[in-house]
């Protein structure tokens, strides 16, 4: 599932929500100055501890990945 098992050393996962980007009227590629005014909202969510490699349904994967796939879930209004 997904790439899941290399984030089994993590004590916590960021999760992005949100990026804003604050343009000063400049939209050409050469301004690359305005990437400089982004924001970002992140998520901290728990990490699971213990590999995913040998799971196969969602009901296999340790409670804190279930919960990061609802997040992701929700936030993009796709349903797994």
């Amino acid at each position: 599932m997904c790439h899941f098992n290399i984030m089994k050393t993590m004590m916590s996962v960021l999760l992005c929500l949100h990026v804003f980007v604050y343009l000063s009227g400049c939209l050409s590629v050469a301004c690359q100055e305005e990437f400089t005014n982004i924001e970002v909202d992140y998520c901290c969510m728990p990490g699971w501890q213990c590999s995913t490699e040998r799971c196969r349904q969602f009901s296999d994967l340790p409670a804190q990945a279930q919960a990061y796939v609802r997040k992701v879930e929700e936030q993009t209004g796709v349903p797994g």
